[in-house]
């Protein structure tokens, strides 16, 4: 049996060195390059405009680092301050504030209807960002020209940007007044989304994000339902998360300006993404305020005090007494109603 073993032994050895190559060795696979792109999101504004100087500061920061920060609201800009619904203009203020911070696109949602047709037109035309939505029709004016999609690049890296807005009343028509969108066609933004499925190739986009003003079950209905989309960004619940649907991601970032969504999108050579999501509370953030839009904010703050005012009057309870009247002091215009809890950084997984 020894004898046996060492002659196995021997034979080995001579295997090697007659030139046999031993097993060739495998190397370590090199990491995939990518580019990195951030999107910085907003929904269901409804006319908040107090932290503006802050959004301002922090999107200019972001910008100096990189060429390749996007910046989109997910719809509902208007209704809900009497500072900007109350303008000479409607809606003005919030328009010409996030022109000045750079607001690259806006989802038409269903509140943007609550001024009429002509104040969205007017307000169409003086922003320095697009409106966007495929689901609607008819209308006249800036509000009959609004496109589908439109293509942002930035940095070498194009996004398509597509636009739906949520049609949940009897009849399918946005929450909003009837007499607001007489003249106006819906249909279900989900059901007719497959034509945007060769987008990408026809307008030679690295991306396709929906821009959805609809809520988060319908969003996940249309990113299943569609994988040709890499991103659906929504508003119209306020809801708060990051989450990741399969290959890829869904966002909402809350309302009324207290926080703000950060999408980084790592696109790899081959096509393929990575996503993470933070949610910055602009509310809580310790970071300087944009000089020119703090004096602005408090322009328009000021010139709407005596029809604003007018407004909160008639809008509260008159006291039983002056000591009734002390204890419970009337919120000022703009003023935030309630805390915000700390910020958001992690994301969950459907």
């Amino acid at each position: 049996m020894t004898t046996i073993l060492l002659s196995l032994f021997a034979a080995v050895l001579s295997a090697f060195s007659s030139g046999t190559d031993p097993l060739p060795k495998v190397e370590p696979t090199p990491p995939k390059s990518f580019t990195e792109i951030v999107i910085f999101s907003v929904n269901d504004v409804h006319g908040r405009i107090y932290n503006f100087p802050k959004l301002k500061t922090l999107l200019d920061q972001e910008r100096e680092k990189s060429d390749k920060v996007f910046f989109v609201s997910a719809g509902d800009l208007f209704s809900g301050n009497p500072i900007v619904d109350f303008h000479p203009d409607k809606g003005f203020p919030l328009i010409d504030l996030l022109s000045k911070t750079g607001l690259d696109v806006n989802v038409i949602g269903n509140h943007e209807f609550d001024y009429g047709q002509e104040a969205l037109s007017a307000r169409i035309n003086q922003a320095s960002f697009e409106f966007v939505c495929y689901n609607v029709d008819g209308g006249s004016g800036a509000l009959a020209q609004v496109p589908e999609y439109t293509v942002i690049e930035k940095g070498g890296v194009k996004i398509a940007f597509v636009g739906v807005v949520e049609t949940s009343t009897p009849g399918g028509y946005p929450l909003t007044h009837p007499r607001k969108i007489e003249g106006l066609t819906f249909v279900d933004g989900n059901a007719g989304f497959s034509k945007f499925s060769n987008l990408k190739n026809e307008t030679g986009a690295d991306l396709l994000v929906a821009l959805t003003h609809q809520g988060e079950v319908s969003d996940e209905a249309l990113l299943r339902a569609n994988p040709f989309i890499d991103l659906v960004i929504g508003g119209h619940t306020n809801k708060e998360y990051g989450i990741a649907v399969g290959e890829d991601f869904m966002v909402m970032s809350g309302a009324h300006l207290e926080t703000l969504g950060k999408t980084t999108i790592k696109l790899y050579e081959d096509g393929t993404t990575d996503y993470s999501w933070q949610l910055i509370n602009l509310d809580n953030l310790n970071i300087s305020e944009n000089a020119e839009l703090a004096d602005l904010v408090n322009t328009y703050i000021h010139a709407s005090e005596p029809a604003a005012a007018e407004i909160w009057v008639t809008s509260i309870a008159i006291p039983a007494s002056p000591l009734a009247a002390r204890a419970e002091p009337a919120l000022k215009p703009n003023q935030p109603t309630h805390s915000i809890p700390a910020p958001v950084t992690d994301m969950v997984r459907l």
